[in-house]
This record gives C-alpha cells, structure tokens and sequence, in this order.
C-alpha cells in the first residue's frame, strides 16, 4: 500500500530526487553508453550499445531476440524490470526505415532508466520498485533493414537477391525516404485489421505496399511473437512526423474510454496534440487495439520530413524523455 501511495503521488506532481553524487558515480558506467551528439545512430551502434547496457544492468534489464528480418538482422526487445510483472507495457519504434530517430531517443531513455534505477522518487520508493510492478518492453527498432536502406542506401542490404529488386522499386533513386523492409513491404501497411482497404500501391515500393497479404513479412511478426509471449496493459508505437498523438479507430465502450485516457496522459507528458480519429488501413495500432484489445497510442514526433535532421533531436528529447517512467508509474498504479 506504502508503495503504491508513493508512487501516485510522483505520477502526480512528478517531483524528482537526485542521489549522492557519490553514490551516482558508483551506479554509472564510466562513460555515457548511448552518444548523442550529432550523427547518423545505425543499427550497429544500437545493438552495441543493447549488448553494454545489458551487460552493465543485467539485474534491470534484458534483451531477447524476438525475430530476425530478411536480411538476416536480429529484431530486439528491451525487457525492463520485472519480466513477472502483474502488468506491462510495450513501446515499439522504427517501423518505417527513415524514422529511425525515435529508436535512439528509446535507446537514450532506456539507458537514463538504468542509471537512475536507485534513485529515490518518494518516501522509500526507489524508481525501479515501479518496474517491480510493471515490466516495460521496448522493441526500439522494428524494420531493421528500412533503416539500413534509409541511411546507407540499397547497397547496404547484404543479400544479393533482395538488392537486385530493391534497385527496380519505385522509390530506389531516393533510398534516403525509405519507409518498407527490405522487399519493399511497408511493414505499417502490413497488419490485419483493415489491410488492404486503402492500399493506393499495388506493388513492392520504398512506402505504402501492405504486401501480399496480412503478417506476410518477419518483421510484422515479430511484433505479433511480442504480443503472443504476454498481455500488454497499454501500447506505444512511435513515428514522425507530425507531432500527433492518434488513438481513436473506432473502438467502443471500455476500450474507448481507456484508451482515450492513455492518449490524454501522454499529452500531459509530451505536450503533442490529439489527432482526430483515423480509418482502419492495416497499421501497426490498428491491430493493437482492434484484435489485441490494448489500448494503443501512435505517437508522430518531429515537424518536417523524415529521416529527421538532427536540429530536431533536443526537442523530441525533451518532449518524451520521460515518457517510459511516467508512463510505468501510471500504470503499475492507476490502471
């Protein structure tokens, strides 16, 4: 009950402690592990950067394989905290190549989380009790391949199949503004619930080809394999660019209600506006909310065309860099 109390009352007023600088320096690695100053963050460096996190915080965290693209790249999931957790969220990002800055941004939280995991948010509540209560799963970089495509062009596919028809798809001459795998599959096309109904392109491309039919793509399974290992209490999925926040398809009753009351908790936390509600046309949170019954948030961060330069990372840092801890204290607490 102590516990609980505590940590309403830091999803309230949000007030943050900060431990002895001594005490810091001991829980710290010695360097920052994510970087982020201004350069291109690839999917060598993420995974990199997975492999020292978990290798440092393997009492806080872990990582887990969830499926591999068709270019033969691992997909990851962050698991956070307690993986027995009565409840869970899960974050995903990167579903289009070129939005690739939202997995550094997760990256950067994921870590901060970690190096403040002993800090006190209340009257003997340490910030990760919170993740005692609710585990948090962050799949930072769902098409792997779209974003290899995206910041070194088609050449960077390692299978000379997949280049050969990549190099014949109508966007090839612009890879820079890849959205789709590596098959020219639009992997937020991809999804069942209402697959196929707005599908204006007809044939493998950098954006907008759903496939030839729903979870055809590993990629789009992976975050289905992610689904069917636990229940989600709620669900994130990041793009850009927009500066949005869309939650309402057409759902009812209790699922309306909770998932308008999550899309109003991260307005509180980032400052982005309400969308208004869209179609089903086969995306990744049409189906969280519609066949997985969770309520579900897309969040567009930035506000000019992707891949977003990086003059645009301190303000979508500031805007989310909190939203994995407050959003866990809300749940394990109030949902």
């Amino acid at each position: 009950m102590r516990l609980a109390k505590a940590m309403l009352v830091f999803c309230i007023i949000c007030i943050g402690f900060s431990i002895p600088v001594r005490a810091q320096e001991l829980l710290m690695p010695k360097a920052e592990i994510v970087d982020t100053t201004n350069h291109i963050y690839t999917y060598m460096e993420m995974e990199c950067d997975l492999a020292e996190l978990a290798a440092y915080y393997k009492d806080n965290m872990a990582c887990i394989s969830i499926g591999t693209s068709l270019d033969s790249r691992t997909i990851w999931e962050v698991v956070i905290g307690n993986p027995q957790a009565p409840k869970a969220i899960i974050i995903e990002a990167a579903v289009h190549g070129r939005e690739w800055m939202n997995s550094w941004m997760l990256m950067k939280q994921i870590e901060e989380l970690m190096q403040n995991w002993e800090t006190p948010i209340a009257e003997g509540v340490k910030l990760g009790d919170v993740f005692e209560q609710c585990a948090v799963y962050v799949i930072p970089m769902v098409n792997p391949d779209g974003v290899m495509i995206s910041q070194g062009g088609i050449g960077s596919i390692q299978i000379e199949a997949l280049r050969a028809n990549l190099y014949q798809m109508k966007g090839a001459l612009n890879p820079t503004r890849w959205k789709a795998n590596a098959a020219g599959v639009d992997i937020n096309r991809n999804f069942i619930t209402g697959w196929g109904s707005k599908q204006s392109v007809i044939a493998p491309a950098s954006e907008c080809y759903g496939g030839v039919f729903p979870f055809s793509e590993p990629e789009t399974m992976a975050v289905a394999n992610a689904f069917a290992q636990r229940k989600f209490d709620i669900a994130v999925s990041y793009h850009s660019m927009e500066g949005a926040i869309y939650w309402h398809v057409g759902q009812s009753g209790e699922l309306l209600d909770k998932t308008a009351a999550l899309a109003l908790e991260v307005r509180q936390i980032t400052g982005y506006v309400l969308g208004e509600q869209s179609p089903l046309k086969g995306l990744d949170y049409n189906w969280m909310i519609m066949e997985q019954n969770t309520p579900t948030v897309l969040i567009e961060t930035g506000t000019v065309a992707c891949p977003l330069p990086y003059s645009q990372w301190q303000e979508i840092w500031m805007r989310n860099k909190d939203l994995i801890k407050q959003l866990a204290c809300i749940i394990a607490v109030k949902w």
